[in-house]
């Protein structure tokens, strides 16, 4: 028995229902039962969201996980593939960049207008006296962990992802459309190996589009889930007590 799979991708209106610091859905799907595998793919929300907030389903005690388009709280080295934490990584830039901190950006936060993606603009700024540190093993180029848009998937994430779906009993989609196509690639293999799918989700999902058998919930993720998991909480009481 392989469990679930969860697949969850967060967009801006779940982040916006749910609260930045609201970790019931974390919770919800860390406390299903089994352990099942979750294939998380997170998706930056174009509001002010913690970029080096993540790993939130490992916190919240599950203990599977594939992230399937990486970690932004990680930093990877493009030359020998050496990992740190992305506090370390900040906090060494703030020291390498406290001159041209004050002298190019604004005190006040709110002077800074914010785009989707993070990216302030500044003008009239030096940008060729910007020092961004080098990796310490090697002095190769350092990078977030995780696949930007025209990236591939590691090869090895992706065959993980499907040895997983193989070994399932269901799959459980939680707060996804699964619009792009390296989630819903694992949703259609688990639907011509004819494994039980149920849809979690404010909104239509390519599932409908595609025609594929499945159970569709519509509501929020957080409350759906609490809720189911708490009724499976109810029932495995009750067998115990021999109801």
């Amino acid at each position: 028995m392989g469990g679930t799979i969860a697949f969850v991708s967060f967009n801006e209106k779940e982040l916006g229902r749910a609260g930045r610091n609201n970790f019931s859905l974390y919770l919800s799907l860390s406390s299903l039962p089994d352990h099942p595998t979750l294939i998380t793919s997170f998706l930056l929300s174009p509001f002010p969201f913690p970029p080096i907030q993540q790993g939130l389903h490992q916190k919240a005690g599950s203990e599977r996980v594939l992230d399937l388009h990486g970690r932004n709280d990680r930093i990877v080295c493009l030359g020998c593939g050496h990992e740190t934490h992305r506090r370390s990584f900040q906090a060494a830039l703030e020291e390498e960049n406290r001159q041209w901190v004050s002298t190019y950006v604004p005190s006040s936060p709110a002077a800074l207008q914010m785009f989707s993606d993070g990216d302030v603009e500044l003008e009239n700024v030096a940008f060729e006296d910007f020092v961004v540190p080098a990796c310490k093993h090697c002095g190769g180029v350092l990078k977030p962990a995780v696949v930007f848009y025209g990236d591939v998937v590691p090869t090895p994430v992706v065959e993980e992802a499907f040895e997983a779906i193989a070994a399932a009993d269901a799959v459980l989609v939680a707060g996804t459309s699964l619009m792009v196509y390296s989630s819903w690639r694992f949703v259609s293999d688990a639907s011509k190996r004819g494994k039980k799918i149920v849809i979690v989700n404010q909104g239509g999902t390519r599932a409908e589009k595609e025609g594929i058998e499945h159970v569709k919930v519509e509501g929020a993720c957080g409350e759906v889930l609490g809720g189911a998991v708490h009724l499976l909480k109810k029932r495995r009481e009750g067998r115990r007590e021999g109801w």
